[in-house]
């Protein structure tokens, strides 16, 4: 036990009993034996240079105990140190801050972790809620928008038919109810509805509305005078046509006051037309399409083509029969098969071609003997007009 001074000669223990000691002074340690209890050491020093007043005793901060029959053991104890040096404390607060902000990241990368995990596993769940219930309206109002939001089309409730889901389509057993369902799931469209009476709106590309159509409203078209198309104003046209693989190229026939067949030509679409002044076959009454190749026919009874792709008209007439009399007065072909065409002329006259007006022969079709003045074709039958009311019927 080490004292601070060489020069103590008596040792008083207050709360443990000593059997023997003995002093060692030459390094200033007590040599105690058989300690039976020990706590809070104090000890009392009497002699020369210690204080022998009312309190006589020293508490003990640093001790050792040694025991010559056991193996020595070394307990040492030291005082708290304070911080003095704001060096040491900053780097203390530093250290404590650095450690709250990996402290804060950690717990934030595990929350964000967890809810990562949390939302995908909810996701990949599926959840399928059906319903059912009582309809109690009978009246609706059915708007329809684009992807740009514009409302395009509205269906009044008296317009509105409502599907009957219970019901199956028409040459099915599937129900309504079914078929919408595998509409949405396969992204098709087989279940249309059949409502009437709408009102449908159109918009330009700056959304803008152009077009109305009202179902209790007669719809109106308006036509633009072109006043410089090149046309005279005595100009009196009978046929228009435009080359269906080139809607610009187009021709137009007609007379002019003194009953002089024209024919005039436009490249743009019709905005501007130039007189064709070399045919020189008289009157042109018709012309018509078929491709690339334009018919025309005169009161003369030819029949004159235009080849697109090898410009300039010329006379065909060797493609009828040789019996032709008379005026030719319409050329037409029917317009999702331009193999099939007739031609009308006077007394009668009905001319057929199945090769796209390569020959014409004579139509058997007991047509009376009156001037046939007109073509009106449809996709698979042909209406003839003609003087004293004739109006005749065909198909091919």
């Amino acid at each position: 036990m080490y004292f601070p001074s060489s020069n103590a000669n008596n040792i008083l223990a207050a709360t443990f009993t000593l059997t023997s000691a003995s002093w060692a002074t030459t390094n200033q340690v007590l040599n105690i034996s058989n300690i039976s209890s020990l706590s809070n050491l104090k000890l009392k020093i009497v002699g020369a240079g210690y204080n022998t007043g009312a309190n006589p005793f020293v508490f003990l901060d640093n001790f050792k105990l040694e025991r010559k029959s056991c193996p020595t053991s070394t307990i040492t104890l030291y005082p708290p140190q304070e911080d003095g040096d704001d060096c040491v404390k900053q780097q203390k607060q530093f250290a404590k801050n650095n450690a709250f902000q990996l402290y804060k990241k950690q717990i934030d990368e595990a929350d964000k972790d967890f809810r990562e995990k949390f939302t995908k596993k909810c996701k990949a769940s599926m959840e399928e809620l059906k319903g059912s219930y009582t309809n109690q309206e009978h009246h609706y109002t059915l708007y329809y928008y684009d992807q740009a939001g514009n409302l395009i089309k509205t269906v009044p409730p008296e317009g509105v038919e409502v599907v009957n889901l219970s019901a199956t389509l028409p040459n099915s057993n599937t129900t309504y109810e079914q078929a919408i369902e595998d509409d949405r799931v396969n992204n098709t469209h087989l279940v249309n509805t059949e409502h009437r009476m709408a009102t449908k709106y159109e918009y330009n590309s700056l959304n803008q509305l152009i077009n109305q159509y009202m179902p209790d409203h007669v719809n109106t078209e308006s036509w633009n005078l072109n006043s410089k198309t090149g046309l005279p104003s005595s100009y009196q046209g009978k046929s228009v046509s435009f080359d269906p693989a080139n809607p610009l190229l187009g021709y137009t026939v007609g007379k002019d006051a003194s009953n002089n067949g024209q024919l005039f030509k436009t490249t743009d679409g019709g905005q501007s037309w130039s007189a064709v002044t070399q045919i020189g076959y008289g009157n042109i009454n018709a012309i018509a399409e078929t491709g690339s190749f334009f018919f025309a026919v005169t009161d003369a009874g030819k029949l004159l083509i235009y080849d697109t792709n090898n410009p300039g008209w010329v006379d065909n007439t060797n493609a009828l029969p040789n019996n032709v009399t008379g005026s030719l007065n319409d050329i037409a072909f029917f317009p999702t098969q331009l193999q099939h065409g007739f031609i009308v002329g006077d007394n009668g006259a009905i001319y057929y071609t199945n090769n796209s007006g390569a020959s014409f022969s004579l139509y058997n079709s007991n047509a009376p003997n009156v001037k046939l003045n007109k073509i009106l074709p449809s996709n698979n039958f042909m209406m003839f007009l003609g003087n004293n009311g004739t109006i005749m019927h065909s198909t091919f």
